[in-house]
């Protein structure tokens, strides 16, 4: 039965994977609705796509994300934070 709450007809609807992706891509589902949700993802080719796109995102982030900053940015933030705790610690 396709209804507006789950247009592609599959078990849990597009509406949950959307709404739970973040919590399903982080392990943090519990066992019973990960299954749901991954039945759904499986049968669904939108969301199928959806998902393979944000994994693929979060890989791409991941591997980006893990070169340390530049010298010379590192450097500029360490001494604009020692600036602002000295100047919030002089109006103690």
């Amino acid at each position: 039965m396709n209804d507006s709450a789950n247009p592609c007809g599959h078990p849990g609807t597009c509406a949950d994977v959307r709404r739970r992706l973040d919590s399903l891509l982080g392990g943090e589902c519990d066992p019973e609705e990960t299954r749901i949700l991954e039945r759904h993802i499986r049968e669904c080719p939108r969301c199928l796509e959806d998902v393979g796109c944000e994994r693929a995102l979060r890989q791409l982030l991941r591997r980006c994300c893990c070169e340390p900053a530049p010298v010379e940015l590192r450097r500029r933030i360490t001494t604009r934070i020692r600036v602002t705790y000295r100047t919030s610690r002089s109006g103690e």
